[in-house]
This record gives structure tokens, C-alpha cells and sequence, in this order.
């Protein structure tokens, strides 16, 4: 079993379905769970979704429910966080950061028309050569 076969078994967080879920009822796009995009530097930083081909990853923030910390919102949790999306950057991903309460229809259409866009690009640039 490998690496993303594995986590794809893990359980997954109720946001993480609630978007997954929306998504797919907006788009064909299609999308990688749990994708470690530092692997080859040796980091196991991963995005919860990324679309490859537009490098840009989308990122749902495990805040809680606010009422007790968790990893994202200790220090070195937090700092971590900070550490993965300097990186992320660094290495040409466009990162999305959503809240659970952030799912909804317009974030999502944003998030798809900015794909789209770079689709668009990309085909463009290609075209040129």
C-alpha cells in the first residue's frame, strides 16, 4: 500500500467531506486528496486537495470548534502551518485556506474560476511554443 493509498484510508475530517461533497456537486474538476507536494525535498508537508496541472492547493483549516486548542491553533502547531504554506509558496503553489464556515458555494466557484483561469494559461502558453 502506498503513501496515498494509505491516508485516503484515514478518516476524514467532517469539513473535508462537506467540501469534497460540494465540489464535486460545481465542478468536473478534478482534485488530489492528501497530496504531499514537499516529498522530493524531504518534507511530509501535504495539501489536503491540490490540482496539479494549476499547482494550486486548497487547504481546510482543522480550527475546532474554538472551545479547546488543538495542533492548528497551538504555537508550534500554528508555526508549522506557517512553515508548510512559506514553502508551498516558495515552490509556485497558489494555497486557498478555507474554515469549516468558509465552505460554501461563492468560495468554492472563486477557487474553481481561478483554476480555470490557469487552465486557460497554460493551454495559451502551450499553444505559443
Amino acid at each position: 500500500m502506498n503513501y496515498l493509498d494509505y491516508r485516503k484510508l484515514q478518516k476524514c475530517s467532517k469539513p473535508a467531506i462537506e467540501f469534497e461533497n460540494l465540489w464535486k456537486n460545481l465542478s468536473n474538476i478534478k482534485l488530489i486528496r492528501e497530496f504531499p507536494f514537499a516529498k522530493g525535498i524531504g518534507r511530509r508537508f501535504r495539501f489536503d486537495f491540490a490540482h496539479l496541472s494549476t499547482n494550486t492547493a486548497i487547504e481546510i483549516e482543522g480550527i475546532g470548534n474554538g472551545r479547546k486548542p488543538n495542533r492548528h491553533t497551538s504555537f508550534k502547531g500554528y508555526t508549522d502551518d506557517c512553515k508548510k504554506y512559506n514553502l508551498a509558496i516558495i515552490m509556485g503553489w497558489n494555497v486557498f485556506r478555507l474554515t469549516p464556515a468558509m465552505i460554501t458555494e461563492d468560495n468554492l466557484l472563486d477557487i474553481i474560476a481561478h483554476i480555470e483561469v490557469k487552465q486557460d494559461l497554460c493551454t495559451n502558453s502551450a499553444n505559443h511554443r
